[in-house]
């Protein structure tokens, strides 16, 4: 994807209202966890990589929310 399809995708009308920070692409591993809970069902995509430091981005697939998440020890 180039940058336009950004820019166009997330409402900024031209290119000069916003500065460009980064466009990189990294190896990551993906882990897709799902189960039922006492009243709702999970779906979730947890990815681990270098870009967060060590930490996990957790994905919640059915509500579209993500959290960064750090291991408990």
């Amino acid at each position: 994807m180039d940058r336009h399809y950004f820019y166009k995708n997330w409402g900024v009308k031209a290119m000069s209202e916003a500065i460009f920070m980064y466009d990189d692409t990294e190896d990551t591993r993906t882990r897709f966890v799902g189960f039922i809970g006492e009243s709702k069902r999970f779906d979730l995509a947890l990815t681990s990589s270098t870009r967060f430091y060590g930490k996990t981005l957790v994905h919640d697939i059915q509500n579209g929310r993500s959290a960064l998440l750090d291991a408990m020890t």
